[in-house]
This record gives C-alpha cells, structure tokens and sequence, in this order.
C-alpha cells in the first residue's frame, strides 16, 4: 500500500512526530541530569539535532543531540546568570504588580520581554550558527530580538502558550518541547536570519 511506503507522507508524519518526541525526552532528561544547569545546551542541542536530523534529514537522533551537547555544554553555562535574571525578574514584576508601583512595571515588563527573547534567540544561535565567541551569540541575539518585533512578538506568544501547556498538563512537555523548538528553528533560521547578514568578529 503506498501509504505505508517509506516514501508517503504518512510514514514521513509518523516518524517525525516519533523523532519529535524523542528530542523532547532527550531535553527533558538531559536537563534533570545536570540539575538545570544544562537546560541551555540541551535547548540547543534540541535546536541542532531538529534542524539537522528532522527538517534535512541528516543524522541520527540520538548521536546527533549527545554530540551537540557535549561539544558546547561549557559555552552553553551561560545561561545560568542568563537563567537567574530572567527568575529575578520575574520575582520583581510580581513584586511589583502587588504593590501597584504603576509605569515602573511597564519599564520592567519591557526589559523582562528583551531579556527573556534574547535569551531564547542566543540559545537558539548557537545550535544553529558557528560563531567565534560568545561575545558574536550575544550581539546577534540582541540584533534578532529588535531587527524584527513582530516575529519576536510571535515568538513570544508562542513561548506563553507552550508554558501555559505544560503548566496546566506536564505531561504534554514531551510534545510541546519540540513543537517550541521546531517553530523556533524555523522561525529564526528560516524567517528571520535570512534578512540580516549575522556579524563575526
């Protein structure tokens, strides 16, 4: 039957939506086993091995992610001042919003929307591009986060919509996780990148 063929488009769904999940399991326990500190290379170990293994189909899951991983694990230890100031922040809006401290939290909001993005958008570089320095990541994740505020903003209500998910059913993180990823890499490589020439020092 040719829906059963490698080559239909059913067989093609089902093992990307298998693949998918399998990303999903390999970020989740990644994370877990380094207690949180790896949750950043892991994402973009996710971002890589997405782009690499599923949309051009080249590569093995597992291999592919296990490799990402460890090769930038070091580098990818940035999120953790990265990862505290986004939970700092967070703390400090609520803190706000029960004191009823009027614009300063418009302010804050605003600063939490750029460091939030940038944060999502430099992981995501560096699964994806091949820079000099962590120095290149920072620059062009902040030149990405502002080149383009509507794709940004759109990313951004996807990421609520994924939180808000896996909040309300954990469970679904194993699918939610790579579907995040997948709209990322495709948003960012595919949609946004390609309007700006990324700088290299």
């Amino acid at each position: 039957m040719k829906f059963m063929s490698i080559n239909s488009r059913l067989y093609r769904l089902a093992t990307g939506c298998f693949d998918g999940v399998l990303i999903g399991l390999l970020t989740i326990l990644t994370s877990i086993l380094t207690l949180g500190i790896g949750i950043g290379g892991a994402f973009s170990a996710a971002c890589y091995t997405i782009d690499n293994s599923i949309i051009q189909d080249n590569g093995y899951i597992i291999k592919t992610f296990i490799k990402s991983f460890k090769s930038d694990f070091k580098n990818s230890l940035i999120w953790i001042p990265l990862g505290l100031l986004n939970l700092a922040l967070s703390y400090s809006l609520l803190f706000m919003y029960i004191n009823n401290l009027g614009y300063i939290i418009y302010l804050a909001l605003f600063i939490g929307f750029e460091l939030l993005m940038t944060t999502i958008i430099l992981f995501t570089l560096r699964g994806l591009m091949d820079f000099n320095s962590s120095k290149d990541y920072i620059i062009n994740a902040i030149r990405l986060t502002n080149g383009h505020l509507i794709k940004t903003l759109l990313l951004f209500v996807c990421f609520l919509i994924s939180v808000l998910t896996i909040y309300l059913l954990p469970p679904s993180m194993v699918i939610i996780i790579p579907l995040f990823t997948l709209f990322t890499v495709w948003l960012i490589k595919y949609k946004i990148i390609t309007s700006y020439r990324l700088k290299k020092s």
